[in-house]
């Protein structure tokens, strides 16, 4: 698959996504998991990067020192304890503040664990969080967006 049937594979789940067409936007992302290694990393990469810069277009770019973090709350805006997020959860949120903070060796290290993983399912959970987290960025930043 060549870089460009990938990104406009990615981008098409995600319009799917944000017209509501959540079987068609699953379709696709399986699609992508099942042409290998590569092209699931690149598809995770590239979500990762839409959900990063969205966080910064809504929050601003980090200080040169900083570092992106994360944590869990509820709708209200409490803190949930970590051990109470969903592992595929805690995969996505990690993945993408690893790409956040331009950790490569980070997310390779996250994407071979999680592509590697004895559970079949793992993976394409990690893989749907990691969209579902890109398109939640989107939405907040873009509330009326739509394909």
């Amino acid at each position: 698959m060549t870089r460009e049937e990938l990104t406009n594979l990615a981008l098409s789940a995600l319009g799917q996504g944000l017209a509501d067409e959540r079987q068609e936007a699953m379709g696709t992302l399986a699609t992508l998991i099942l042409r290998g290694r590569a092209n699931a990393f690149g598809m995770l990469h590239a979500y990762a990067l839409i959900a990063t810069r969205s966080w910064v277009q809504r929050h601003g770019e980090a200080d040169r020192d900083g570092l992106w973090v994360f944590g869990a709350v509820d709708e209200e805006g409490a803190d949930v304890p970590i051990d109470a997020v969903e592992q595929h959860q805690i995969f996505a949120m990690r993945f993408t503040v690893a790409c956040a903070n331009d950790d490569d060796a980070m997310m390779a290290a996250l994407f071979e664990v999680a592509a590697g993983h004895p559970d079949p399912f793992y993976f394409p959970q990690c893989a749907i969080a990691v969209y579902d987290l890109a398109l939640e960025s989107l939405r907040d930043v873009a509330p009326d967006a739509a394909p």
